[in-house]
């Protein structure tokens, strides 16, 4: 019997590929210490094979093409519950309470090694678990499978002797899926018991999935899968380069400087410390970027940890991070960045070849992705999605920016690396200069000290004094008017709003008074190097002025080049003006002497400073802080909510506003949220049903109230999946006209190969905008939007992209949209 044949047509014995999964799952799983239960579930994947019919259409799918239908005389059954049932039947009806929970563990990953894991209880069935297994029997030539099995690949004594082993390494997690090291709640431990044992669940769905398509692939490319895919990373060496890097590179004196080292350095002594959840909780400019990645280094060498990973809330702030790690480590071949801006440097087929399987995979030292690709990891129904997430443990993942993790998916993050804490021996860094309340079994240890320390470094570091100028409420004309008067009295101006719509008004009426005041606004020319606008910038006059606004409405490419050249205009000493929805707020290292910021939560006020007076480079920076009268808020609700809070402290502090960013303000702040958050933060689903994607990762009550007698996991994991969104808005992908992808759109629609579509396609990721589905459905009207060849990718038309504000939109399409 054979499992696979390829395209040369050579084949793949079933034995072969099931020896090699249930090896590559004992492997992948070691880590976590559930080896025997990994290396059964890689055996039984695929007994459905050995059945006469499915040869039958291995061989007929191997000589036609895909899209021609069936025969009739072929009769193709689903392979994967053919293990799952066997299990079911053997270990699960008539086992005791400890093999019931690990054969049900076994049966769902078995049985959703390609569709995903199903719904033990659903709406309409508590029951569904027993009952998709009974009816699948039925239709899967069972007995002759399990024969072919039996008698050729592994029999009953070695099944059993392995799913024995599998029992005693599950009653050995028991203590850790229980969280018994912590006091918790009865009530409140069963639930998060239950999250625990689905989240293993989904651990071992995840070696299984890639154990499988890597053995698979190898095959097709006539590699061997059992070959390690690379060497352990050396993180001596790597610390090693980065210390030469700083040595070379940070040579500053001044007391910031010093602050800054003293603050890495301290990381560096912390991380001999086991594994488990840390704090790092240091001001905006503290560092925290390369003060982490040698905490990390030195902790992944002292636990024995495979990788590190960097989770990032915005693509903005992963594009500069890439960049400054890759040069601190000497352009080393084992950093990934895993997000929807990538581009690759050697775009050939095989270095394409090697992304793909390295972003399915997440199979690299160093690994930078953002916070939606990390949730969906976890929680997402596609497989895809699933594979990545064994990569997660024996691994250090830093979270950057932990306080832009969005609310509703609070519950769920604080579970999930309570799982890979407690269970899978990874290590969590929380970093930011506001640090969110999580709600864990343990308080995580600070690696800056004790508050009073926290206090004495946000004072050390203190950069900017904060001017509330909230009462009244400012029209967008007032606050260009005040923008104006602040360009011409005290230099550069960064201003922050919460709306696109308010953003780009706001920027508009300011060009508008700049140019009727005999002001010039500076033209971006392309192609001029940093050194040339710095230059350029030098011998400015003071009545030219840099104007830029920024917001997802351009494309990345687009983006990258304002914040250039903001970045190196202000740098050689010329006047700008920056007018920018949230994305620059947090991690950019631009600097001005005076940041405006539209009244929103206090993190968002904290980390809008962050971009003021960055490098002291005078005594004291301004951060003036008012409310728009015009910026409509009404549909979003989370920053509505933390604008309403920091009005609410503002007006309370009276003056001492230093105090905001101090751990008091930041403690009182996230205290003052609490109220709105908890009814967010297990990820409520619909309208007054009462259900959660939490309560259906865990003991799910919804589902199986009416069952008096329960299988010992009762989670909807198919409705959670298809339920989970990081961002609910729904978007389009559009390819816009911007400089190069101008050409691209041209090359796309011209002749070119397979190849070539496939590298102008990654390409143009740096050319792309996601529009919301009421500025799509508008624009399509409007005969703006036209498909590019067959590659089905839809570009806007010319005259419908600015270089000014990127895609042209009409009045009221900005409203209530962030970023």
């Amino acid at each position: 019997m054979i499992a696979h044949i390829c395209k040369s047509g050579e084949e793949q014995s079933l034995k072969e590929h099931v020896e090699h999964v249930s090896s590559l799952c004992r492997r992948f799983s070691e880590p976590v210490g559930v080896s025997a239960m990994a290396e059964l579930m890689g055996l039984l994947h695929d007994m459905g094979k050995g059945t006469d019919s499915f040869q039958m259409y291995l061989r007929w799918r191997a000589e036609h093409d895909d899209t021609e239908p069936l025969p009739k005389y072929i009769k193709h059954h689903k392979h994967a519950p053919t293990g799952a049932i066997y299990a079911y039947d053997r270990w699960f009806l008539n086992g005791n309470p400890m093999q019931q929970r690990t054969a049900q563990i076994i049966v769902l990953c078995i049985y959703g090694h390609h569709t995903g894991l199903m719904d033990c209880a659903d709406q309409k069935n508590p029951m569904k678990f027993q009952t998709l297994l009974e009816q699948d029997k039925n239709i899967i030539f069972y007995q002759e499978a399990v024969s072919y099995f039996l008698n050729n690949i592994a029999d009953e004594a070695y099944l059993d002797h392995l799913f024995a082993s599998a029992c005693e390494e599950f009653r050995q997690k028991t203590e850790a899926l229980t969280l018994k090291q912590f006091p918790i709640e009865k009530g409140e431990r069963y639930a998060r018991s239950a999250f625990q044992a689905g989240m293993l669940t989904r651990f071992l769905l995840s070696v299984l999935i890639d154990a499988d398509r890597w053995d698979s692939a190898c095959f097709e490319y006539g590699r061997d899968s059992m070959k390690q895919s690379h060497p352990a990373p050396d993180w001596a060496q790597l610390s090693e380069w980065y210390e030469a890097y700083a040595k070379e590179t940070f040579t500053g004196t001044g007391e910031l400087d010093q602050k800054r080292q003293e603050i890495s350095d301290l990381c560096v002594a912390k991380a001999d410390g086991k594994t488990g959840i840390y704090r790092l909780s240091v001001p905006t400019g503290g560092g925290k970027t390369f003060a982490s990645l040698r905490y990390a280094m030195k902790h992944a060498k002292q636990n024995g940890q495979q990788r590190i990973f960097y989770i990032i809330p915005y693509n903005t702030i992963l594009d500069q991070n890439a960049k400054d790690i890759r040069e601190a480590l000497g352009q080393y071949e084992g950093i990934l960045e895993h997000h929807s801006n990538v581009m690759l440097w050697d775009d050939t087929e095989e270095e394409r070849l090697r992304y793909r399987q390295l972003t399915e995979r997440w199979d690299s030292d160093v690994i930078l992705t953002s916070m939606v690709q990390f949730l969906n990891a976890l929680f997402r129904k596609e497989n895809t999605n699933a594979r990545r997430m064994h990569r997660l443990t024996n691994a250090v993942l830093i979270f950057d920016e932990i306080q832009a993790l969005p609310r509703h998916c609070k519950g769920l993050f604080e579970r999930a690396i309570t799982f890979l804490t407690t269970c899978c021996h990874s290590t969590v860094l929380l970093c930011t200069a506001t640090q969110l309340e999580l709600k864990l079994p343990v308080k995580p240890e600070e690696l800056m000290g004790t508050e009073e320390e926290l206090t004495a470094l946000n004072r050390a570091l203190k950069r900017v004094e904060y001017l509330p100028q909230i009462r009244p409420a400012r029209s967008n004309q007032q606050a260009a008017d005040g923008l104006f008067t602040l360009l011409t009295e005290k230099s550069s101006v960064l201003m922050i709003a919460n709306t696109k719509a308010a953003a780009w008004d706001v920027y508009e009426k300011t060009c508008e008074r700049l140019k009727a005041d005999d002001y010039d606004l500076i033209d971006i020319q392309p192609g001029l190097k940093d050194e040339e606008i710095r230059e350029q910038a030098k011998y400015a006059e003071d009545f030219e002025i840099l104007c830029v606004y920024l917001s997802t409405l351009l494309c990345p490419a687009h983006r990258k080049e304002y914040i250039r050249w903001v970045i190196n205009w202000t740098k050689g000493g010329g006047r700008a003006l920056c007018v920018s929805t949230a994305l620059i707020e947090a991690g950019i290292n631009v600097s001005f002497p005076v940041v405006v910021r539209s009244l929103a939560s206090l993190p968002s006020i904290v980390q809008a400073a962050g971009r003021c007076n960055r490098n002291r480079e005078q005594a004291v920076g301004e951060v003036y802080i008012w409310e728009l009268a015009e910026e409509k808020l009404s549909s979003l609700e989370e920053i509505q909510q933390g604008k309403d809070i920091s009005r609410m402290m503002i007006e309370l502090w009276d003056r001492e506003y230093d105090a905001l960013s101090d751990p008091e303000g930041i403690r009182m702040y996230f205290g003052k949220e609490q109220e709105y958050t908890k009814n967010h933060e297990l990820y409520p689903i619909g309208k007054n049903t009462g259900l959660t994607l939490v309560g259906l990762l865990s003991d799910n009550p919804k589902r199986t109230a009416a069952l008096k007698k329960k299988p010992p996991m009762n989670q909807s994991f198919q409705e959670a999946g298809e339920a989970f969104e990081v961002i609910p808005q729904k978007t389009n992908p559009v390819i816009v006209p911007y400089r190069e992808g101008e050409e691209l759109i041209a090359q796309l629609n011209g002749s070119h190969t397979m190849e070539e579509e496939i590298r102008l396609m990654r390409q143009m990721q740096q050319y792309c905008v996601n529009l919301y589905d009421n500025m799509y459905s508008r624009l399509a009207g409007e005969d703006a939007l036209y498909p590019v060849g067959e590659s089905g990718i839809i570009a806007l038309k010319k005259e419908y992209y600015s270089e000014a504000s990127g895609v042209k939109t009409e009045a009221g399409e900005l409203e209530e949209m962030i970023f």
